[in-house]
């Protein structure tokens, strides 16, 4: 019996070597063609349903008025390392959220979650070290908001977790997380089946392994993928009305898409309930409800759009109706925003993203609500 076993081992380890080596020549002689691109791929996945960047890689990212440094911890995110064991006289905070809390277009301690910490611990009276960790991430929504807390954050043992719910496309990344979801679950497979190491070291020595991979995913956009995923969304209208089926007129998608948020949102509340963490849901406004003049410019491009997208946004009306239903703890950071005498110079030009402004005042008026309303026992120190 075991004398088989070692047979068939060494079979499969022949037939591997003998594949691999098929495969060099024939790309050697171009009779096939691998796309070496996978190599390139950012990111992981480390569940059915939430991506991650590759553990310490690092990048440079540009815009139109600068650049920006993505240096990656181990755990797939951008910030520093921390243990899961929480050090004595510490309080943690769990910041999760899309690029907006991400920082995009920002270097990482220019980001309003790392704002928050220094200013936290600058002001403090020295008696407890605060921690505020960064989980946004790029591409996510309320869905990935609620399994990146299960799967990691909360292994952290955070005091406080805050929700950076983006009100320009967190609903609509709900639900086209939803109409997606068969699609991404075939995708993330290899990542959930063979180890992160064993995976990369493969891609980058094995030619055989990569040709898998480029048949598997060519196999899975091919027949799961839904490119049509925003239309469904828009009813057809994506290209012109997006702005104004968002914050007008919902269809019937968008309103799904506020039910799998609810439903996301209450899940974290209610993992967190039980681990004796707080949780508030930060409501971060889009740049077309800060900058009075924006939906004007889409009028100009031809979208359909009025004056309402910018005083009367649906989104944060549903929004703040859930809170009051579902009894969340919610900031609203409108107000704040437009109060600021510079408004233009809270978003990076021609995005949508906070620049260091923009998160410095996002990070003020949220430490001052999280004292103010007593969601955390704050003591500033004795100034002389």
């Amino acid at each position: 019996m075991k004398n088989n076993i070692l047979l068939l081992i060494l079979s499969i380890f022949i037939s591997l070597l003998l594949g691999e080596g098929l495969v060099r020549v024939l790309e050697s002689k171009k009779i096939i063609k691998i796309d070496r691109g996978i190599l390139n791929a950012l990111n992981m996945y480390v569940s059915p349903y939430v991506y991650v960047f590759k553990p310490y890689s690092s990048r440079i990212v540009p815009n139109i008025e600068s650049q920006s440094y993505w240096q990656i911890n181990g755990h797939g995110l951008r910030d520093v390392d921390y243990s899961f064991d929480k050090p004595n006289n510490t309080y943690r905070v769990a910041v999760i959220g899309d690029s907006i809390t991400f920082g995009f277009g920002v270097d990482l301690f220019e980001s309003y979650p790392k704002i928050l910490e220094k200013d936290l611990n600058h002001l403090q009276d020295g008696k407890v070290n605060y921690e505020v960790m960064n989980f946004g991430k790029p591409g996510f929504g309320p869905i990935e908001y609620d399994e990146i807390w299960k799967n990691l954050a909360s292994k952290f043992h955070p005091d406080l977790t805050i929700v950076g719910f983006y009100f320009g496309n967190d609903v609509i990344d709900a639900e086209g997380r939803f109409l997606e979801d068969k699609y991404i679950s075939w995708h993330a497979l290899p990542d959930r089946l063979v180890p992160y190491t064993v995976n990369e070291f493969l891609k980058n020595n094995s030619s055989l392994w990569l040709l898998i991979l480029n048949k598997y995913y060519s196999w899975d956009k091919a027949k799961i993928y839904r490119a049509d995923t925003m239309d469904i969304i828009m009813n057809g209208k994506a290209d012109k009305e997006r702005h104004y089926l968002m914050h007008v007129e919902p269809t019937d998608k968008i309103m799904e898409g506020w039910k799998i948020s609810e439903n996301a949102i209450n899940s974290i509340v209610k993992k967190a309930n039980e681990s004796n963490t707080k949780v508030v849901i930060l409501g971060l406004s889009a740049q077309e409800e800060i900058l009075p003049d924006v939906w004007k410019g889409f009028v100009q491009k031809g979208w359909k759009a009025d004056m309402r997208i910018y005083e009367d946004s649906a989104v944060r009306r549903t929004f703040f109706q859930l809170c009051e239903k579902n009894m969340w703890t919610c900031a609203d950071t409108r107000g704040v925003l437009r109060e600021q005498k510079d408004l233009p110079n809270l978003f990076i030009k021609l995005d949508s993203h906070f620049t260091y402004a923009g998160n410095k005042v996002v990070a003020d008026y949220l430490m001052d609500f999280l004292i103010n309303n007593k969601v955390i026992d704050y003591k500033k120190r004795s100034v002389n």
